[in-house]
């Protein structure tokens, strides 16, 4: 399933103290919900050919039992984000065997140079 938004996000920098605290302080107010883990993994040609373009390229695994390939192009109202959600033979097909998944984000890196 693909995914095509604009996005507006803005980033700041935790110490692991600042972090921990912002985690215990929801882990006491919300004792009985569950929270999310996401590994993210970004890619980038070795010259930085995405970086210098402005275009960010992530896999994003979540709680080890999904994933989803994210494009973000850099715009100047607000960034464009490619999302396509993987399934689990998708998955194991990209980790095991380097096979690129059909979807928007392979279709938009296909497009560049």
């Amino acid at each position: 399933m693909s995914n095509v938004a604009k996005e507006f996000e803005a980033r700041i920098m935790l110490t692991d103290d600042e972090y921990l605290s912002i985690v215990s302080f929801y882990m006491k107010l919300f004792p009985n919900k569950h929270f999310i883990q996401n590994t993210n993994i970004y890619y980038d040609s070795e010259d930085l050919f995405l970086r210098r373009k402005g275009i960010t390229f992530r896999h994003r695994i979540i709680n080890d039992v999904s994933s989803e390939l994210t494009i973000k192009i850099k715009g100047k109202d607000g960034d464009t984000e490619i999302n396509d959600k993987l399934n689990l033979a998708q998955y194991n097909m990209l980790i095991n065997n380097r096979v690129f998944p059909d979807g928007e984000v392979k279709k938009y890196l296909s497009s560049l140079p």
